[in-house]
């Protein structure tokens, strides 16, 4: 059970440490908002709890947003690291004052005899040189599995600094978004880290790393499940670096926002399907790809699921964004009849009304997207006569003698509504009071 930091007294968090010093075997996850009072005098009595070994069913604690003055970090640093019996494995604590000095005080009184699992350092304010502590010791720490360090804007200013070695060889889940690295500071840092059997979640969104950014993570591929990248000036030229990764461990993929066009598909493709060889490409193993907010084009996005999808069927690609992709309704289409995969967002790409009449053809007709269970038309400025379309043949489907269909999320918002299409809905939910349907709904009079 988790504790917000609700009290009788607005701001007061005395009796969530109240309970925390009698050892409440119900609360686990101690949260103390920014809008509650935490200072030098909460701080001391959580130490003193560590202190004394006295709590044994503590398990978090998240106080992000509270002003901290170093000499707190350090002693609540020291405090955790004393610890033997308190179960705490996940800190998030401070704001974006602590800077590089409250960073590097924390960090050093952590040392690497702590026992957390979990940190949380984002938006600290902190630079490489705050980094450079972070990473001699939470980056050498034997137990650390996830830290976040996202948005300190100035992280990744100087590629030069980074002198640890064998890092992250235990961290599953690494947060470097909103970091300002580049391609050098990448190839630096990526070049120390340690050889690691652990499967790991990398997010890199929003950092202006470029093809040789990308190119840096080479030797890590074979650990990564999860990657993002989005917003982060790969473009097309990324894709050709990818594709000459070889092989990935990769299940997870975001290259949203990243300018990639109709002249990356191919270099796309053979990441997914190598025809020279006949064989699967360095994301053979990928279920989930997020390509929304590029200009892939129609004709690009047909290729991709016609020379990419379609080859890669044996394959278990399931999740696919293409919102905002300029598809066109070939595109759209294509997809709809030629992939296999679960999950469809196609927001956002202006496929109107006459897009909305071509897919009601394909909604009609059962053996096609059998496997499909969400499908996203929001934004897409289809008319009221083309949505009760849509709607009337996911009804028919839905009432034929072949059963329903595995569809249990569709989403319409951002589309003409009106009275007819809430009675359709009405007749829908009664075959299938489970699928949700969302959409504007109509105004009343």
């Amino acid at each position: 059970m988790s504790a917000w930091g609700v009290s009788s007294t607005f701001r007061s968090c005395d009796s969530l440490i109240q309970r925390i010093e009698r050892n409440d075997p119900t609360l686990k996850d101690l949260v103390i908002l920014p809008t509650k009072q935490f200072g030098a005098d909460e701080v001391h009595r959580l130490c003193a709890v560590l202190d004394s070994n006295s709590n044994t069913h503590w398990m978090s604690l998240s106080a992000s947003g509270h002003v901290l003055s170093v000499t707190l970090l350090q002693q609540l640093g020291q405090s955790i690291a004393a610890n033997h019996l308190t179960p705490l494995d996940s800190l998030a604590i401070g704001d974006r004052s602590m800077g590089d000095e409250g960073v590097s005080a924390l960090c050093h009184a952590l040392g690497r005899q702590h026992r957390l699992k979990v940190i949380d350092l984002s938006y600290k304010n902190m630079t490489t040189t705050g980094f450079q502590s972070v990473l001699e010791t939470l980056g050498v720490s034997p137990t650390l599995q996830s830290l976040n360090v996202s948005r300190n804007l100035l992280l990744g200013q100087d590629a030069a600094a980074i002198t640890a070695s064998s890092l992250f060889e235990n961290i599953a889940e690494l947060d470097l978004s909103d970091c300002g690295i580049t391609h050098s500071f990448a190839s630096a840092l990526f070049a120390k880290f340690a050889s690691s059997q652990v499967k790991r979640t990398l997010l890199l969104s929003n950092n202006p790393l470029g093809p040789e950014g990308l190119r840096s993570l080479e030797p890590l591929m074979e650990n990564i499940c999860t990657l993002n990248i989005s917003n982060s000036n790969i473009g097309n030229e990324g894709m050709e670096v990818l594709s000459w990764f070889g092989s990935s461990a990769i299940v997870s993929l975001d290259l949203s926002r990243n300018n990639i066009s109709f002249e990356g598909i191919p270099s796309l493709i053979a990441c997914l399907y190598n025809k020279e060889n006949e064989q699967l490409g360095t994301l053979r193993y990928l279920q989930k790809l997020d390509l929304s907010s590029n200009p892939l084009s129609e004709k690009g996005v047909c290729w991709l699921v016609s020379k990419g999808f379609a080859k890669f069927n044996d394959n278990s690609l399931q999740f696919l964004d293409l919102s905002e992709t300029s598809c066109g309704i070939q595109g759209a289409c294509t997809v709809l009849t030629q992939s296999r995969v679960v999950s469809l967002r196609l927001f956002n790409n202006q496929l109107g009304s006459e897009g909305f009449l071509a897919i009601s053809e394909l909604v009609d007709d059962s053996s096609v997207a059998p496997q499909l269970e969400i499908l996203d038309l929001a934004g897409n400025s289809a008319d009221v006569n083309s949505v009760v379309s849509l709607l009337k043949a996911i009804l028919k489907r839905e009432s034929s003698s072949e059963g329903p269909s595995r569809l249990r999320s569709l989403v319409i918002g951002g589309n003409a509504s009106g009275t007819e299409v809430e009675e359709i809905v009405a007749q829908i939910r009664k075959v299938r009071p489970d699928m949700d349907i969302a959409r504007d709904k109509s105004e009343k009079k």
